[in-house]
């Protein structure tokens, strides 16, 4: 069951789409839905300053930094109320290390973040919110696409199938998602030479409640992430749910490669488990 979900709300372009999808899903499941802006604290940005110049520049950050969750909040409560969803309004200080949206997804059944940008790839791993979510919360983490609209029921979805362990854990903590969708494709991509575990998996589904079509296709290492976003497009999918390769080292983010590559290129929501 879904009960919790916790949104990134913030000052950037996608903030509408993030939470439109939140407030669907929390509509679908009749879940609690917790908007948390976590805005940069002037000492991470600002940490060498003292004096009247600096207090002065504490006030305007402090000002702009109001301004901006005054607004965020209204647009965030107009909107979940209007959909009759139970919300609440959190606003936290990151400090520059771990992410504070990181830390509270350990307390949601789903997170829900953007799609980092290009220019924050870019930028360095600091920047890279959602992958410190997918890495360092442990919880099942949707991951909204830098394009598109996302404001209806999550009806169709399509699983990336190995038969790992990445792979096993979000099946599972994506239950509640598959047993309220209309529509399940159980998509394997495997190298020719190997047997692909997927019958197994089909069973534990139909245990619970699940009709999964089952489908596979034959590719390389280089062609895994190419095949999975085919294969999202082929059966429209409202959601895209798979595992996670990688490891946090340092603050920095290092995944898979068909990972790395969905998480470049998605095309719809995905659901990510590490």
């Amino acid at each position: 069951m879904i009960r919790n979900i916790l949104l990134q709300v913030d000052r950037d372009d996608r903030n509408a789409a993030r939470t439109a999808l939140a407030v669907a899903l929390a509509q679908q499941h009749e879940a609690h839905l917790t908007g948390l802006f976590a805005h940069l604290g002037l000492p991470a940005i600002y940490p060498w300053g003292e004096g009247l110049f600096a207090r002065e520049i504490l006030q305007r950050h402090e000002e702009t930094t109001g301004e901006a969750a005054g607004k965020l909040r209204a647009e965030f409560e107009q909107r979940a109320g209007a959909a009759r969803v139970s919300h609440e309004w959190r606003i936290e200080e990151e400090d520059g290390t771990q992410s504070v949206l990181a830390t509270h997804a350990r307390c949601a059944d789903v997170a829900v973040v953007s799609q980092t940008a290009r220019s924050a790839l870019e930028d360095g791993p600091g920047s890279r919110l959602a992958e410190e979510v997918v890495l360092a919360s442990g919880a099942p983490t949707i991951v909204v696409p830098d394009v598109g609209k996302f404001d209806q029921a999550i009806d169709r979805v399509v699983i990336a199938w190995d038969g790992s362990r990445e792979s096993s854990r979000a099946v599972r903590d994506a239950l509640p998602i598959l047993q309220a969708a209309e529509k399940v494709v159980l998509f394997g991509v495997h190298a020719d030479h190997e047997d692909l575990p997927g019958s197994e998996i089909a069973h534990f589904l139909a245990r619970h409640g699940i009709k999964a079509d089952d489908r596979h296709t034959i590719a390389n290492d280089l062609d895994v992430g190419d095949a999975i976003l085919n294969a999202v497009a082929d059966y429209t999918a409202d959601l895209l749910v798979m595992g996670a390769y990688g490891h946090a080292r340092l603050r920095e983010f290092v995944f898979g490669g068909a990972t790395r590559h969905i998480l470049r290129h998605m095309t719809s929501p995905t659901l990510l488990v590490h």
